[in-house]
């Protein structure tokens, strides 16, 4: 309901004469409870006469959900900024591997064409949209761009030996391709999803498998990369037991 993030009182009427069929009527979604004595809401009569769980215990609920809900969307990394490494990612804790970074599978983005870029952007947009646009598909014609959000933002950097990567089935989330600990820089290896058009770039990752220069193409081998903790989308919880049946 709401997303997986609310409540609500719903009005139903049941046919007892037809196999207790239950026809919906409406949906009051987050409606307030625990009005004073003489003045409950439907909601306060419905938790009041539900034996085993009412207003206090429906209160304990959706506070621990809250508090659940924030530790499953808690960011992993925090963003940091230095004269080197420019804007960059790092671990906010530590991650297992195998652990979901970014969560993308059906998170909305920016899309636009390379012949509307041509034509619209300015020499720097351009030259800022060849560095940083995701390439969709390998023809060189879709691109995904930055947020408008800032908090979105990810400016992670290159490195020829990465500890993230997109998980298997050409996945659009990136997952720990090791464990990473709190505080490690995180990265991907560019060639993952450069295209033809993408410039190369001096690499100075410093790992032993550095290759210097990076160029599209140049990937013999994507990463290899396996989800262990996948994130939670549905609330869990055992409410479905304590509510009296109709």
């Amino acid at each position: 309901m709401m997303g997986g993030i609310g409540y609500g009182r719903i009005d139903v009427r049941i046919d007892r004469q037809n196999g207790n069929k239950v026809v919906f009527l409406e949906i009051n979604p987050n409606c307030g409870i625990m009005y004073p004595y003489g003045q409950e809401g439907s909601a306060d009569w419905i938790l009041r006469l539900n034996e085993g769980f009412q207003q206090r215990d429906f209160v304990i609920l959706q506070v621990r959900e809250a508090i659940a809900r924030c530790r499953r969307e808690r960011l992993l990394y925090v963003r940091r900024f230095d004269p080197v490494r420019g804007y960059h990612l790092r671990a906010m804790e530590d991650i297992s591997i195998g652990t979901v970074i970014f969560n993308d599978e059906c998170r909305p983005v920016r899309l636009c064409t390379k012949p509307f870029v041509l034509e619209h952007f300015s020499k720097e947009d351009y030259s800022d949209f060849q560095r940083n646009a995701w390439p969709v598909g390998l023809d060189g014609h879709f691109y995904a761009l930055w947020d408008h959000d800032p908090a979105q933002w990810r400016a992670f950097n290159h490195s020829c030996a990465p500890n993230m990567a997109f998980a298997p089935m050409r996945s659009l989330n990136v997952v720990a391709l090791r464990n990473i600990p709190k505080g490690e820089e995180l990265t991907m290896d560019y060639r993952q999803f450069m295209d033809a058009t993408m410039p190369g770039f001096q690499c100075h990752c410093g790992s032993e498998k550095c290759e210097g220069f990076v160029s599209p193409g140049s990937l013999a081998n994507s990463p290899t990369a396996t989800i262990v903790n996948q994130p939670t989308v549905a609330l869990h919880h055992s409410i479905a037991v304590k509510l009296n049946p109709i």
